[in-house]
């Protein structure tokens, strides 16, 4: 292959051109608030005690007067798995239950009631009471459905359906999602487009690891949405979609959603929203690629997230972030040169150094060099490699990258022990040797490399 690279300008050297495109200040990085991590409940060992001839019996147990007869036999609960009666769907009496009208006063009251009835259930769990806890919330759950009606009952089951998917009680999870299917049939029986009412269900159904329930539903509020021109609540079914398709790791659903988004955002001339749905096509389009066999396909996803990224790159500097334009500058050079285009990739490492270098973003200056030496390499142009790395070597000194010099020190090394300049190559191993034992790190394998050096270097 033809020499197609340029040695790029030793770090003494300015670009007043390429700065004069960009007037990057300090980067404004947005920070990202951490996800709400749900509650983590203690693990309870109990469902071994419940199989029988490969039958799973429900892990509910009489409690003996515990909750003073509102615990669920066994024989109930076992029924609800062959279409009997689901003990969800019971109508006890309870003294809790307000009789009368139910004023604000008592309304409130009662709600006290119910938080104490979850209170107690944590703490069975904590306890590893799991049967106990699970008595106490189907309690629960049977005085929200009887008293608050079926939004409240529906957010309580997706809540609890949560946690005995957590415990791994398969049997609850099953009876929890029937009676969510249950309402599920009575709303749609109803004709209803309560969109609240929807939503927690769609929700309720991710939380008991229903994806393709709730999948349905929101391909239902998503047709609502269009056809009553309701952008806003297009928009959240939407989102809502786009996260349940990348937990269920279905990327090209995932694209399809974010694509619409993005559209979306556009056409409402949203650019901050528009940003944030090209970064996750960004990701998904990566993760696509990581994970394809078919060399076609993942040709096409590579494009893809090339035409993406570029849009990202305008945006981040627009509003001179210069930290992500610079990521994203070397994420593209890879791309060109995963689809052998080493031309096009060995100018996007170059700008992007040059740039991270003006910026004083060593650490980005380093791994744009080390990138273009690695290329150098793969197309065995080992001087121009040598030379790349010689900068990168001035990098890592400024930066003090003890550990990354080291690493480089070795690349070189083994490229001069390769082309059977061994006396160079001993330099570098032994200023790698230096460094791995000041790191004390790998100095038995610089060892060797110098023993091998100075071997071959007397036999020559």
């Amino acid at each position: 292959m033809s020499k197609f690279l340029h040695l790029i300008p030793t770090l003494a050297g300015s670009k007043a051109e390429l700065r004069s495109q960009f007037r990057f200040s300090e980067p404004k990085i947005t920070e990202r608030k951490p996800m709400n991590l749900r509650k983590s409940y203690s693990k309870t060992f109990l469902l071994s005690s419940f199989f029988l001839l490969g039958s799973l019996v429900t892990p509910l147990e009489w409690m003996g007067g515990r909750e003073s007869g509102w615990g669920i036999p066994d024989a109930i609960a076992q029924d609800s798995q062959d279409n009997s009666a689901n003990p969800l769907e019971i109508n006890e009496s309870d003294p809790l239950i307000p009789t009368g009208f139910l004023t604000p006063l008592r309304l409130n009251s009662f709600e006290e009631e119910l938080e104490r009835l979850n209170a107690r259930a944590i703490a069975e769990l904590a306890e590893e009471n799991g049967n106990a806890a699970f008595v106490i919330w189907y309690r629960e759950l049977r005085l929200r459905r009887q008293v608050l009606g079926r939004l409240e009952e529906v957010k309580a089951l997706g809540r609890i359906g949560d946690i005995a998917w957590q415990e791994s009680r398969t049997a609850d999870i099953k009876l929890i999602t029937k009676r969510l299917e249950t309402i599920q049939s009575e709303v749609e029986a109803e004709g209803s487009n309560d969109l609240a009412i929807l939503s927690a269900l769609a929700r309720s159904y991710e939380q008991v690891r229903g994806f393709k329930q709730a999948a349905q539903i929101y391909d239902f509020i998503v047709a609502y949405g269009r056809a009553e021109n309701d952008i806003r609540t297009l928009e959240s079914a939407l989102k809502a979609q786009g996260e349940l398709y990348l937990i269920w790791f279905d990327y090209p659903s995932a694209a399809l959603i974010y694509e619409q988004l993005l559209a979306l955002a556009r056409q409402q001339f949203d650019d901050f929203s528009a940003v944030e749905y090209l970064e996750q096509l960004a990701y998904i389009y990566d993760r696509s690629i990581d994970s394809e066999d078919r060399e076609n396909v993942k040709a096409v996803l590579i494009e893809k997230a090339i035409e993406v990224k570029r849009q990202l790159l305008a945006s981040y500097a627009k509003k001179e972030e210069i930290a992500k334009y610079l990521a994203t500058k070397i994420s593209i050079a890879e791309h060109d040169e995963a689809l052998d285009r080493p031309e096009v990739a060995s100018q996007g490492y170059q700008e992007a150094f040059e740039l991270a270098w003006q910026e004083k973003q060593f650490e980005r200056a380093s791994e744009a060099l080390q990138k273009l030496g690695e290329l150098y390499q793969k197309y065995d142009q080992l001087d121009y490699a040598i030379q790349i790395y010689e900068e990168q070597v001035k990098v890592q000194t400024i930066t003090g990258d003890r550990y990354g010099l080291m690493n480089t020190y070795d690349r070189i090394g083994l490229i001069y022990f390769d082309r059977e300049n061994y006396a160079k190559a001993l330099d570098f191993f032994q200023s790698g040797l230096e460094l791995a034992t000041f790191l004390d790190y790998r100095e038995a394998y610089f060892q060797t490399q110098i023993d091998r050096s100075l071997q071959q270097n007397e036999a020559s």
